[in-house]
C-alpha cells in the first residue's frame, strides 16, 4: 500500500528561512574589528593629539597598514602598502643606464716617450 497524499520529505537543497541572514556578521568578522577597534586605540593613545596633528599622510597610510597587520586584516594591510609604496621606493627602471667609470678604474693612457727611441732617431739611421 502506497500513501499518495503524503508531502515530500526534505532532503536537503535550499530552505527558506536557513543559514545566516543577510548582513550578519560572522563571529570571525567581529573579532578582526574588535582587534583592530583596540589596536587603533593604544596607538592614538601612544601618539596624542598633538602628535596626530603632526601626522604626514604617509605617515597615516604607514600607520595604518602596521595596524592592520597587527589586526590581522591583510587585504586592508596591502592596500594601504599599495598606496604607500610610490613614495618609499623608487620605480624600476625599464631602460639600463651604464653607470660612469670611476677615474681610479680607467685604463691607463698610452705610455708617451720622453727619449725617442732607436727606430726613432732624428739622423734616421
Amino acid at each position: 500500500m502506497t500513501k499518495t497524499n503524503d508531502p515530500p520529505k526534505q532532503r536537503g537543497g535550499k530552505r527558506p528561512g536557513a543559514g545566516r541572514p543577510k548582513g550578519a556578521r560572522s563571529a570571525t568578522t567581529i573579532e578582526r574589528e574588535r582587534n583592530a577597534r583596540a589596536a587603533v586605540d593604544l596607538v592614538l593613545a601612544e601618539i596624542g593629539r598633538e602628535g596626530i596633528k603632526r601626522m604626514q599622510p604617509l605617515e597615516v597610510l604607514m600607520l595604518g597598514m602596521h595596524l592592520a597587520l597587527e589586526a590581522g586584516n591583510l587585504p586592508a594591510a596591502m592596500a594601504a602598502a599599495e598606496k604607500a609604496a610610490p613614495f618609499c621606493h623608487a620605480r624600476m627602471s625599464s631602460v639600463v643606464a651604464i653607470p660612469p667609470v670611476p677615474p681610479e678604474l680607467e685604463p691607463d693612457p698610452a705610455p708617451v716617450p720622453d727619449e725617442p727611441g732607436p727606430q726613432d732617431s732624428p739622423d734616421g739611421s
